[in-house]
């Protein structure tokens, strides 16, 4: 018995170390724009004064997508108001800035400065939404350089000391669901750390 709760228990860890450990990058670097999105639009609010902005932004099924702004004019982009919609998926943005000052170029001839940020946004269900927002889901292998918490009371500042992987919430469980079928095993199981009644016990 304790050698199949040790098997047990290699195999989960193993699973853990294969998540990846954020769920995906924010929507931007932020870098001369903050931005976000609200109520399933895209909004850029500049630190940098400009005389144009270029927006420039690449999806999946090949969608291109192209819009110029000028100062005091909103820069936002509402997917519901486009003509064509988007399809959902991941979304690569250029977001370029034309200060008005002038810089050498290397034709020697004075040219305007330009600033550009990346970042990107998600679709789903017709709506933009945060690539943080949304549930992660990863095919193929993976691997994590430091440690590991899951749980609903994981903490971005998570102090794990010597701890490599860290479960941390009220409820705590490792389930293991064998979707084998025909002749093959397909018993589940449950590795439960503590009862979740109050006045309960503690074990495992």
């Amino acid at each position: 018995m304790a050698t199949t709760l040790h098997r047990i228990v290699g195999i989960a860890l193993l699973v853990l170390l294969a998540l990846p450990a954020s769920a995906a990058a924010p929507v931007s670097d932020d870098a001369h724009a903050h931005a976000f999105v609200e109520d399933g639009v895209v909004t850029w609010s500049p630190s940098v004064a400009y005389v144009a902005a270029t927006l420039d932004i690449r999806g999946p099924e090949g969608v291109t997508l192209q819009r110029r702004f000028e100062p005091g004019q909103p820069l936002a982009l509402d997917p519901s108001a486009l003509e064509q919609a988007l399809p959902d998926g991941l979304y690569i943005y250029d977001l370029l800035f034309v200060t008005g000052e002038m810089v050498p170029s290397a034709e020697g001839e004075p040219s305007q400065e330009t600033k550009t940020q990346m970042g990107s946004f998600e679709m789903a269900g017709g709506r933009a939404v945060d690539s943080e927002s949304l549930p992660f889901f990863h095919v193929g292998s993976g691997s994590i350089d430091g440690s590991l918490c899951v749980g609903n009371d994981c903490v971005s500042s998570e102090a794990f000391g010597f701890d490599t992987i860290r479960l941390k919430e009220n409820n705590l469980r490792l389930h293991f669901q064998d979707t084998s079928v025909g002749a093959f095993p397909t018993n589940d199981w449950t590795l439960v750390a503590n009862s979740s009644a109050s006045g309960g016990d503690s074990f495992f």
